[in-house]
């Protein structure tokens, strides 16, 4: 199953045993969230809880995931 098919309180808990796949979910959903204007919830919760931004995902190149599929379909 897709991790984009897992809500945010199920990726949250597998976040905090160490699942990476759901971190970098988790990160890439929090940094959407802030480039469409959602607010910064995610955010605040992923570093209340501890849970470090992975360093393989596409904001390590200064870029959200909704910026890079922004720009997708732009070309």
């Amino acid at each position: 199953m897709s991790m984009s098919a897992y809500g945010d309180g199920e990726l949250l808990s597998m976040a905090r045993r160490g699942n990476t796949a759901a971190r970098a979910e988790l990160w890439d959903r929090a940094d959407t969230d802030v480039e469409y204007g959602h607010g910064d919830y995610l955010v605040r919760l992923l570093v209340e809880h501890g849970i470090a931004r992975p360093t393989n995902t596409l904001t390590r190149a200064g870029e959200s995931v909704a910026a890079h599929y922004r720009r997708r379909r732009e070309r």
